[in-house]
């Protein structure tokens, strides 16, 4: 299953048992996992907003959490 899918999952509490366990174990050592987890979650969370301005800003908040998370 590739890392979209997985993760579409887990955001939506479809994984469960051991599927779920590992999951949340390479979301702590896959560092590209757990940026494209943390993205995909926040997305969700922008588009949730219906006002436009709100979702620029929560947009450009992302891009600068993600831009300072990736350079450390």
């Amino acid at each position: 299953m590739n890392h979209t899918l997985l993760i579409e999952k887990y955001l939506d509490g479809e994984l469960q048992g051991d599927d779920l366990k590992n999951f949340e174990s390479q979301l702590k050592t896959d560092k590209k996992l757990a940026q494209d987890c943390f993205l995909q979650r926040e997305m969700r969370v922008a588009f949730s907003h219906r006002d436009v301005y709100e979702l620029r800003k929560m947009l450009n908040e992302i891009t600068a959490e993600f831009k300072k998370n990736n350079l450390t």
